[in-house]
């Protein structure tokens, strides 16, 4: 392996291919890992055909890849291998693109809810925005919604339920991520009042919003998995197999309500945290679920 780098400068890691289980017409989706941009050099490796990229802004297991060489054999290995058309002078600034060419072990990285919650751990940073300086972040409102979350739930194991009230605008979807990620929350029931919310905070949290742009999880926090419930859930097991497959759980209460009754009261014992969206509808959708 060579010590001393070949090439210097920046390079972008694409997305790893999106992740979709269907479970009696319900999806669960998950973006592990959304692509990055990182600071790169490349050295020799010890095999043959292919160079090594380090990733410097990035953490394991994205920070080492191999860049097969052009007309290069495949080889079969762990570390994840990446092809590029042409590397320009170290002194351009620009990105360079590369394409995956296999995944290798990024293929089982953070495909189960433990393993993402894992992943999670001590990636949180408490950023606060301040615009005059141009420095990116959670908002006031945010960062004093997530403590008042935090300490409400830090003593004891039997709580009541928090309501958490923030002025229009101040992101109340991405207080809801900050809170699944940083409390790294077992399995959270997402309950939401219209079908155009069910779809936005879905997408939201598969994406985890504006989180990694704002520097407050690094570019490569793994994504949760995400269950969308649309057709409702027709079984105790279709509702086992969401319940051991979901970060975060969305849905209607309309939807848990077309639900097998066996099936609801599997997807509530299988949750830990349960999130409402609209603190004016809780109490009907407390209603609702118990009904």
């Amino acid at each position: 392996m060579g010590l001393i780098p070949k090439w210097h400068g920046v390079v972008e890691l694409p997305p790893l291919p999106e992740r979709r289980l269907n479970v009696g017409g319900n999806w669960i989706i998950q973006q592990p890992f959304r692509g990055a941009v990182s600071r790169a050099s490349i050295s020799d490796s010890q095999y043959p055909g292919h160079d090594q990229i380090e990733l410097r802004d990035l953490a394991p297991p994205f920070d080492i890849v191999l860049l097969r060489q052009r007309g290069a054999r495949r080889i079969n290995i762990d570390l994840p291998v990446v092809t590029a058309q042409a590397f320009p002078d170290s002194s351009d600034p620009s990105p360079v693109a590369v394409t995956w060419d296999s995944h290798g072990m990024l293929e089982q990285w953070a495909d189960t809810p433990a393993k993402v919650r894992k992943a999670w751990v001590n990636k949180f940073d408490f950023r606060i925005e301040d615009a005059d300086e141009g420095i990116e972040g959670l908002r006031v409102p945010q960062i004093g919604a997530l403590h008042a979350i935090s300490a409400h739930f830090a003593v004891g194991r039997q709580f009541d339920a928090a309501t958490v009230v923030l002025p229009t605008g101040t992101g109340k979807t991405e207080t809801m991520l900050a809170t699944q990620v940083y409390r790294r929350l077992e399995r959270s029931l997402v309950l939401v009042p219209s079908d155009a919310l069910r779809r936005q905070i879905a997408k939201k949290f598969i994406s985890l919003g504006v989180l990694p742009k704002a520097g407050v999880v690094p570019a490569d926090t793994a994504g949760p998995r995400v269950a969308v419930i649309t057709a409702g859930v027709r079984s105790a097991d279709d509702a086992r197999t969401i319940v051991d497959n979901a970060n975060v759980i969305v849905a209607l209460p309309n939807s848990l309500q077309a639900s097998d009754p066996g099936a609801v009261a599997v997807l509530a014992d299988g949750c830990s945290d349960l999130i409402v969206d609209e603190a004016h509808h809780i109490r009907d959708h407390h209603r609702r679920i118990s009904a």
